[in-house]
């Protein structure tokens, strides 16, 4: 399930001011699209504590979908979510709402964001971004990046959504086997789903004839 951190300070306000005393003071999204700068504020992310995280924070706010999509702020907004009290990524969540989600599972920067947002969100939080991705399944599994998204949704959306995605696998295994992101959609499942679930996608395999000599020359990279 999606695991999120306790903690018992009081959750302070979204739009916290950047402290005075700040470098990064009103510089912080410009900094983020640099190759130089995006590393410098990650490493302030790294080194403040959650008000001054709050405050570095609050200067990606209208530039989520941007930053999801640009080379180096991806990396900044990826160190918001990993290091924000969930109570204080709402924003993040608010700006890439579902419609957007979607879109950026199958972007190649985009799709790490969104599984930052799997691993650290609350449930109610990412409930209707994985619902988007979930009335997507076909077209976010088989994308050389929502590949990756899909496999995240096996192992930390909520048990009833995991249960949901290894079910729409073991539906479609030898559509998916023929894919080429498919197969990495297959191994993921197999390894990071619910246990139970992974059994079931085990024997859709076996009923499959030919099916699990196939993906393991797929794997190898041999033409058996």
């Amino acid at each position: 399930p999606l695991r999120a951190r306790a903690s018992t300070e009081p959750v302070q306000a979204a739009s916290a001011p950047a402290r005075r005393d700040s470098p990064f003071r009103g510089r912080v999204w410009e900094l983020a699209q640099e190759a130089q700068g995006c590393r410098r504020v990650q490493e302030a992310f790294d080194a403040a504590d959650d008000g001054e995280r709050l405050a570095l924070a609050s200067e990606l706010r209208g530039h989520v979908w941007e930053a999801s999509q640009c080379p180096h702020a991806n990396f900044v907004l990826q160190k918001a979510i990993a290091t924000l009290q969930p109570a204080h990524l709402q924003f993040i969540v608010d700006e890439l709402h579902p419609d957007l989600a979607v879109r950026a599972a199958r972007n190649k920067c985009g799709c790490r964001v969104v599984q930052r947002l799997l691993e650290h969100c609350l449930p109610e939080q990412a409930e209707g971004m994985v619902e988007a991705l979930l009335a997507n399944f076909e077209g976010i599994a088989r994308n050389a990046f929502g590949n990756y998204v899909v496999q995240h949704l096996a192992e930390h959306a909520m048990e009833h959504q995991r249960v949901q995605v290894m079910r729409r696998i073991a539906a479609d295994v030898r559509s998916l086997a023929a894919d080429a992101f498919g197969v990495a959609v297959l191994g993921g499942a197999l390894a990071r789903g619910p246990p139970a679930e992974q059994e079931v996608l085990a024997q859709a395999l076996l009923r499959e004839p030919g099916l699990l000599v196939f993906l393991s020359c797929a794997r190898d990279g041999s033409n058996c």
